[in-house]
This record gives C-alpha cells, structure tokens and sequence, in this order.
C-alpha cells in the first residue's frame, strides 16, 4: 500500500504542482514568496492523498476510489478558495474564487487518476488474499 500511496502522491503533484512550478520558474526564476505558495499548493494533493487512502481502504469497486479521488480533487481547492474569499476583504475576492476553480480542475484530474492507482492497487491486494 506505500507505493500505491506513494504512487497517487507523485501523479496528483504532476497534474496540480508541476504547472505552477514550471509557470514559476518560466516567468522570472521565482522568488520566496511564490516558493512559499507552491509548498502550500503542494499540501492540497498530500492532503487529498491522505484523505483518499483511508476511504479507498473501505472500498471494493475501482470505480468508487475514482469518483472518490474525483470529488475530493475538486473539493479540496474550491474548499480553500471559500474559506480564503470568506476571510480576504476588497476587489481581490472574485479572483481568488475565479483561481480556486481553474486549481480545481487540473487538481480534479489528478485526484481521480490517484483514486484509480489506490483502487486498482487495493483491488490487486484483495485478488491475492483470495487465492
């Protein structure tokens, strides 16, 4: 189960990560301040990860771990803009929810490819208890 853990980590970082890395690093080399957003943006898949491999655990469809990986996926950002357009004042407000779901979407994709790592992996597992 680590490596499928470690596995889903690693795809769900590739599709939500490594474009505002590679958009960072493209621009001006990227200071601390962006550095300091990318680490916080790289706890949304961590965070999501772990979330997934304790509800995959659960499950015995392949199917259910990728709508579950899916949701959260989506969940997560659109989560974190609310809260984050909830707490900040002024004309900033409407973007950040505007940039909670364009992180939504990509981070979306990659929840749903790591529930499929985890529930195929999970799915193997049970395949070999049985035999």
């Amino acid at each position: 189960m680590t490596t499928s853990f470690l596995k889903s980590l690693g795809v769900w970082c590739l599709f939500t990560c490594v474009p505002v890395l590679a958009l960072v690093l493209s621009t001006r080399g990227g200071n601390g301040d962006e550095f300091f957003v990318i680490f916080l943006l790289f706890l949304l898949p961590l965070v999501g990860t772990i979330v997934l491999y304790r509800l995959v655990g659960e499950q015995k469809s392949v199917w259910r771990s990728v709508l579950y990986g899916f949701a959260l996926g989506f969940a997560i950002p659109m989560l974190g803009g609310f809260l984050l357009w909830i707490i900040t004042p002024g004309f900033e407000s409407p973007a950040i929810l505007a940039g909670a779901l364009i992180m939504a979407i990509p981070s979306s994709i990659g929840g749903a490819l790591a529930g499929w790592i985890q529930g195929s992996s999970d799915a193997a597992d049970r395949r070999i208890e049985v035999s």
